[in-house]
């Protein structure tokens, strides 16, 4: 059994997701990624096990390495004011050497989320693929795959399994656009 924290799973996959920071359902928890977003992570690893294998080994999220941009709980009803770490809380030079530790030995990293991203460039020349995706939670997905009218009959929970899959098949894509994606596999 893994041990976890509510911004950190170890797992046992040389593939690491990176999110924002823990929130209420993690506290909760007592683990990383709750709630809606670790469902939505949950489908899409299912897919992405099939459609790529030698890369997603497996369809369960804490098999993978999952860690925050920031480890410290962000809550407003904890008395944060905010669920969302600043960027120079981010980017402060004893956070990204433990983001650097959270990934180590990872082959893979995924960004998910603006706040992520802010870390892509700590990685640059430490022989580790990066990949920059939107968050998967609801409003990331919602926010960046619009669907057609077609979609408007459907449930919400039917429009949120499809941006999932459209999340899991950008991913993808972007990984194969890496320069050295075959040596991933």
């Amino acid at each position: 059994m893994f041990n976890f924290t509510p911004h950190y799973c170890k797992g046992r996959l040389p593939i690491a997701f990176v999110f924002s920071a823990p929130g209420n359902n993690e506290i909760i928890c007592g683990r990383p990624v709750a709630g809606n977003t670790g469902e939505n992570l949950d489908e899409a690893l299912v897919l992405l096990s099939v459609l790529a294998p030698n890369i997603f080994s497996s369809p369960h999220r804490y098999e993978y390495r999952i860690t925050n941009a920031f480890p410290e709980l962000r809550a407003k009803n904890i008395g944060n004011g905010r669920t969302e770490a600043t960027k120079s809380e981010i980017l402060t030079d004893s956070n990204i050497q433990r983001i650097r530790f959270d990934v180590e030995g990872c082959r893979l990293v995924v960004l998910c989320g603006r706040k992520a991203n802010y870390l892509s460039s700590i990685f640059v020349g430490n022989n580790v693929f990066i990949v920059q995706a939107v968050h998967v939670g609801n409003k990331g997905l919602n926010g960046k795959f619009e669907l057609s009218s077609d979609w408007n009959k459907s449930t919400s929970g039917e429009r949120r399994h499809e941006r999932t899959r459209l999340w899991a098949i950008q991913l993808l894509q972007d990984i194969n656009l890496l320069s050295d994606a075959p040596s991933l596999l």
